[in-house]
């Protein structure tokens, strides 16, 4: 038995829609301005790293802080190549390798997440 939607609950919805889409609008528009900045920063990153790597600055005194040149080590995600040829190793055998990165990649835990998805009409202009 199918349940009937008042019409105040369907204002009240259309309501929060319109709400969400502003908000939505508003977050892409922020984000399209912040890839732009970071675009423009990331050209200013090489040349200012080179300039410091080159004349051994660790860090350069701001009116706001310091701006510091930092390497560190990160480790590279772990993918199926990679368990396939370490496990290979490990093992001294390919075809074991393979069956227990298999096992590992098809037995693998997910998880449902539920979220709101805008997708926009082609040609449509958001602003």
């Amino acid at each position: 038995m199918e349940q009937q939607i008042s019409s105040d609950d369907i204002e009240g919805f259309k309501v929060l829609v319109h709400e969400w889409l502003s908000i939505d609008d508003k977050i892409k528009q922020l984000k399209d301005a912040e890839k732009k900045l970071n675009e423009e920063k990331k050209k200013l990153n090489e040349p200012i790293m080179e300039f410091m790597s080159k004349n051994n600055i660790e860090d350069c005194n701001t009116s706001t802080g310091k701006l510091k040149y930092v390497v560190s080590e990160v480790k590279k995600p772990i993918n199926r190549q990679y368990l396939v040829e370490k496990l290979a190793v490990f093992f001294k055998n390919t075809q074991k390798s393979e069956e227990i990165t298999s096992f590992l990649f098809e037995n693998r835990e997910t998880e449902q997440k539920v979220n709101l998805r805008r997708s926009i009409i082609k040609g449509i202009s958001i602003k």
